[in-house]
């Protein structure tokens, strides 16, 4: 059995009542800074850490944390799935899932928080849509009710009030570049989106950045795909364009995973060699099982993502403090560019 909060209180000499007062950070007793942080220390050096269900019986609330996602068939999403349930279990924290990406759905799933008193959120918001005030309003009226909020992937909307976890999107844009320019190509290409996100023009405008430093006096070229009326068409003449203006042999990076096959065949239709006439960093996993054969990858840490938003959450819930993070991706490339 683990450390309870009454051994806690033994230890410090002290009721459990304070105990449980200084720990929820309770103003309503008087008990000095100096006697507040000695408590603290205490149940820190005893590794006491909160039952969740207990404590959300206890405030009449349901011991479960609401997850809202995007409806993404994607291996992300997985990812982060995969990650949220280590936590889930590592912690004892159940979850409850909801997906969708609009103002109603997600309007509903802050409803349904709200009236069922869940214990906290980890959440996406959607943040492009015309609601997106009204929405930060009905998170704030959670935060002041005590609900806690951890939210993911925040680099295109304003969310001060509550912990964000985020991927650091023009770490993957240096590290492609330094890979692709410390092989000193002819001449370097990106194949970007438009209307394009912040995560894409923060490794689009990195990965050219990085080729300039470490390559000077060389090209870099930028297409974009129109991901308005996405298309294999649009996908293709995208990659027709940038393959006939560079200068081989080219290193190459897309922004999204999405471009990496159909590039390699392009490269494939056109005979040029890989690791001769060319080479690609491509971004996240395959949606199949690889390419043609293996290539560079900037991987981003979702599950890792995942796991960290319930420890953060626990802590919170614990009645620490707890910081804002962003995690560093990493490339993975085959053994033989080694």
């Amino acid at each position: 059995m683990g450390v309870t909060l009454k051994d806690v209180a033994a230890r410090a000499g002290v009721h459990p009542t304070v105990v449980s007062a200084v720990l929820n950070n309770r103003r309503y007793l008087r008990v000095s800074e100096e006697r507040r942080e000695y408590i603290r220390q205490v149940a820190k050096d005893m590794g006491y850490s909160p039952n969740i269900q207990a404590v959300s019986l206890r405030k009449k609330q349901k011991p479960t944390v609401g997850v809202f996602l995007p409806s993404w068939h994607d291996p992300l999403l997985l990812e982060l799935i995969h990650g949220l349930s280590d936590g889930s279990k590592e912690y004892d924290i159940p979850l409850s899932y909801h997906f969708g990406m609009t103002a109603d759905s997600y309007s509903d799933f802050i409803n349904s928080m709200t009236s069922f008193q869940h214990t906290g959120i980890i959440s996406y918001v959607p943040y492009f849509n015309s609601e997106f005030e009204k929405t930060l309003r009905k998170l704030d009226e959670y935060l002041n009710n005590g609900g806690k909020i951890i939210s993911l992937n925040t680099l295109n909307w304003p969310m001060k009030k509550s912990v964000t976890l985020d991927m650091d999107d023009e770490c993957g844009g240096w590290l492609a570049g330094r890979f692709l320019a410390e092989r000193k190509f002819a001449s370097y290409a990106v194949l970007s989106i438009k209307p394009t996100a912040t995560v894409y023009t923060l490794r689009e405008n990195k990965f050219k950045e990085t080729c300039r430093q470490l390559d000077p006096g060389k090209e870099v070229l930028t297409h974009f795909v129109d991901y308005g009326a996405p298309s294999p068409e649009n996908i293709g003449s995208a990659i027709d364009d940038m393959l006939g203006e560079a200068v081989f042999p080219l290193g190459m990076m897309c922004v999204c995973t999405d471009f990496a096959s159909p590039i390699l065949q392009a490269c494939k239709d056109r005979n040029l060699v890989y690791g001769k006439d060319f080479e690609l960093v491509s971004y996240d996993r395959s949606h199949l099982y690889e390419e043609f054969f293996p290539i560079p990858r900037v991987i981003q840490p979702f599950r890792q993502l995942g796991a960290l938003a319930i420890k953060k959450l626990h802590r919170l819930l614990a009645g620490d403090k707890v910081s804002s993070e962003i995690l560093k991706p990493i490339l993975k490339y085959p053994p033989e560019n080694k």
